[in-house]
């Protein structure tokens, strides 16, 4: 069984961590919330994909 504790480690490059420092900065937000941000839309697209191709078309049903 696995143990989930809905954590995930990310690493960024020096380059992309000042990025992302001055831009939390900049919003005024969590520079966190920038990293999670990235990670969601790194995924989100596979998650469409595999909600969409869940339903069933109207052309097989």
């Amino acid at each position: 069984m696995v143990n989930s504790t809905g954590e995930l480690a990310v690493t960024l490059s020096s380059d992309l961590f000042a990025h992302l420092r001055l831009e939390a900065r900049r919003l005024r937000v969590p520079m966190r919330w920038l990293v999670a941000s990235m990670v969601l839309d790194t995924f989100e697209p596979k998650i469409e994909f595999e909600l969409e191709s869940a339903e069933p078309h109207a052309a097989l049903a």
